[in-house]
Order: structure tokens, then sequence, then C-alpha cells
């Protein structure tokens, strides 16, 4: 298939489409730009996003304790103390949600939206993804 791509003159295929292709930035040049053009207002500062990362971190947690005591307070209403250590055992995880975010807050409120393009806070981003879209999909497919 590589053969039928290349031109006609019968050169090589280019040593650039053997390279690796660069690594996708996770904010568009715009984002990137912010931290010039959110004094104008025209973007999200740097300060007003890690302030969401916190708030949404909050909200992440709130859920989570809601959704365990829903799920597993009720389950047995006459085991009181069962239903304790379920609901307790299922908030351990809540340390790992404050970490997280207040962790991208910070690296994103010192150093600016193009610190969220290195390789820890893009694997934290990730990572908080993909445990949100885990717990939308379970929530949603919950009896």
């Amino acid at each position: 298939l590589l053969l039928l791509l290349l031109p006609a003159t019968g050169s090589s295929l280019p040593t650039r489409a053997l390279a690796a292709p660069p690594l996708l930035r996770p904010a568009p040049a715009a984002i990137r730009a912010s931290a010039s053009s959110a004094a104008n207002g025209e973007l999200i500062s740097a300060h007003a996003a890690a302030r969401m990362y916190r708030l949404l971190g909050g909200a992440t947690s709130a859920a989570w304790v809601c959704c365990s005591v829903a799920a597993l307070a009720t389950y047995k209403p006459h085991r009181v103390l069962h239903n304790a250590i379920g609901v307790a055992q299922a908030c351990t995880a809540l340390p790992l949600v404050w970490t997280t975010t207040e962790s991208l807050a910070r690296t994103v409120a010192d150093n600016g939206w193009e610190a969220l393009g290195d390789a820890q806070p893009r694997s934290l981003n990730l990572g908080l993804a993909a445990a949100s879209a885990w717990c939308a999909v379970t929530a949603a497919a919950a009896p």
C-alpha cells in the first residue's frame, strides 16, 4: 500500500515518514497561550482553572459519598455497623481524588497551562478522565 502512495519518480520513502509521530498536546494553542490573553478576559486564567480543579474535586468527592451512602447504607437497613463499614471502605478512594485534583490545581496555578502538557500532569488528567468516565457509566447503569 505504501508503494502506491509514493510518487511515480521512483524516489524512496522519506525518512520523516518513518519517524515517530509527535506527541499530541492536551490543550489547543489558544488555551496554551492563555497566560497572555487571560488578562484581556478572552480565556480562562490559570488561577481560575486551579479553582475549577479544586471545585470539581470537591464535587466528585460529594457525589462519591452520596453514591456510597445510597448504595451501601440502604442495602440492609437493620445492619447499621455492616453498612457503616461498607460506606467507610468505599470512601477510602477519596484521598486519591483529593490529591489528584490538588496536584493538578497546584501545577496549573504555579506553572500555567503549559505545565499540564508535561508527562505527570497529563497522566493524572488521563487517569482522572478514565475514572470519571467509569463512574459515569456505572452510575448510569445502576438500578
